[in-house]
């Protein structure tokens, strides 16, 4: 996962993650960044988080690795199927579920199962 600046087009940070990343959200208003890792056929799903306003800037040529920067993650054996923001929350679909969590935080305000 990478973060270049809008200004200057200069790379700010990185994060390396053990599985592919293949979606990346962002929220300016929460200052969230979101990245989704999965194994081939969803065995294993990550959701990553970092608040882009606690990250440190490249120094010195390298890129600021974030990888273990993260605000907080989840880990799951379904798939992050869609994640959206409302006010201080990210709402996601795991699977059959929908998660609320605090954005902050990543506690866990409710679930429910979709049937």
């Amino acid at each position: 996962v990478f973060m270049w600046s809008v200004n200057t087009g200069t790379l700010c940070w990185q994060a390396r993650t053990d599985l592919p990343v293949d979606r990346v959200w962002y929220s300016q208003s929460l200052d969230l960044v979101l990245a989704r890792s999965s194994e081939i056929l969803g065995l294993k799903s990550e959701l990553f988080v970092w608040r882009t306003d606690r990250l440190e800037t490249v120094a010195g040529g390298e890129p600021y690795d974030a990888a273990r920067r993260t605000s907080w993650t989840k880990e799951t054996t379904d798939m992050i199927m869609a994640v959206n923001f409302s006010n201080d929350a990210v709402c996601c679909r795991i699977g059959k579920n929908v998660h609320v969590w605090c954005a902050r935080t990543g506690e866990e305000r409710w679930n429910k199962r979709d049937e």
